[in-house]
């Protein structure tokens, strides 16, 4: 029977369970049905229809959570990490198909494709041990995208990155999946993956030396930009470089502002450099380029004052109780990772219907900012 799939293609259903997969994949029945369907191959005694189902959940996740009655929901993605985690605790699958791809480990590339979406820093050591017991590229591959949602904001857990690590540095290996492991130890908190990085930055595979240029660039631009320009200025890229390539010259050419945890890019206009308007800071860049074009020009100073500032299309005043909202107090600390303080203003546009609650002192900083940087292009 024909079904969709990642890495179980060709491979024989148990007769028990093709009722199962051909409910799965059949559009007919209710989303219901097919939710049952899907938490019941999870838990299968069969590696291949877990598998299956593995693979279903990666290859419709984005699609299947829309709509009213979504497929992909809490206890679809319980079921999923579960069934994942077990599967990567069983040794690799050996498949009899003589086409399998791969034809060892397919359960851990199909587990961890699906861990990648749901991980928990709790997973390192289990992902470590099968980063070990696998050698198909394929199953690596998905390993290291894995290790990017474990490692991603966490302090560098030492035995996944000694794996990762030892990856990156195999030049047996696809660059691709040397990249990766790159990128997952760049995800990592605190100052222990920069040496690693500054390494992989020095590589003389271009694919690995932009995965560490572009870490070392997201992590603070600022303190590695002198390090990172003249290495990517002498890269060698070829008609079609890797995507790692484009994104750090993009941010070595992307003019922003960044204070009070924000960063904001600029465009430059007729009119001199603009703040882009991107949400949720819309109102703030309208208000500050009609004040950097004469339009609002005791802005500044009436903030620093703590006084109310009305302009002809925009105003920032002190934040009554009532727009201190739990919403918008979200919108920031989301944004900046802190609190709105105190002392938080609104700023609004008749640009945009998305008012701005932020800390003054963030306010005054970012002009602050913002008038520096239009004088430096100056």
């Amino acid at each position: 029977m024909q079904f969709e799939s990642f890495y179980w293609k060709g491979a024989e259903i148990p007769p028990v369970y093709r009722p199962l997969v051909e409910e799965l994949e059949d559009q007919r029945p209710s989303v219901d049905q097919r939710k049952a369907a899907l938490v019941r191959m999870l838990a299968s005694d069969s590696e291949v229809v877990r598998g299956i189902a593995l693979d279903f959940y990666c290859l419709s996740n984005a699609d299947l959570r829309h709509g009213p009655v979504p497929m992909i929901d809490d206890t679809v993605e319980d079921a999923v990490r579960e069934a994942a985690l077990r599967e990567l605790e069983r040794p690799p699958y050996e498949r009899a198909e003589a086409d399998a791809r791969p034809r060892r480990g397919a359960n851990h590339a199909s587990a961890l494709a699906a861990l990648a979406n749901n991980a928990s820093a709790a997973d390192a050591p289990l992902l470590a041990r099968v980063l070990q017991e696998n050698d198909h590229e394929l199953v690596l591959l998905e390993g290291v995208r894995a290790a990017e949602s474990v490692l991603h904001g966490e302090p560098a857990h030492p035995e996944l990155v000694n794996v990762l690590l030892g990856m990156a540095r195999r030049i047996d290996l696809d660059p691709s999946i040397r990249a990766h492991a790159i990128a997952a130890i760049g995800f990592t908190v605190g100052d222990a993956a920069v040496p690693w990085l500054v390494e992989a930055l020095e590589a003389s595979d271009l694919t690995v030396s932009a995965a560490g240029a572009r870490s070392l660039l997201e992590r603070d631009f600022k303190r590695y930009r002198p390090m990172v320009a003249p290495v990517a200025s002498a890269w060698h890229t070829g008609e079609f470089p890797p995507f790692d390539v484009q994104e750090v010259r993009r941010l070595l050419d992307e003019r922003f502002i960044e204070a009070a945890g924000v960063k904001i890019t600029l465009t430059d206009t007729g009119a001199g450099l603009e703040l882009d308007p991107i949400r949720p800071f819309e109102a703030l860049a309208w208000v500050a380029n009609n004040w950097s074009n004469g339009e609002f020009p005791d802005l500044l100073d009436l903030v620093e004052r703590a006084e109310d500032a009305i302009g002809p299309r925009s105003s920032v005043t002190r934040a009554l109780a009532g727009e201190i909202t739990d919403a918008r107090r979200a919108l920031w600390r989301e944004a900046t990772g802190t609190d709105i303080g105190d002392d938080p203003v609104v700023v609004r546009s008749e640009m945009t219907p998305r008012n701005l609650l932020l800390p003054r002192r963030a306010l005054i900083a970012l002009l602050q900012a913002f008038a520096h940087a239009r004088a430096e292009a100056h």
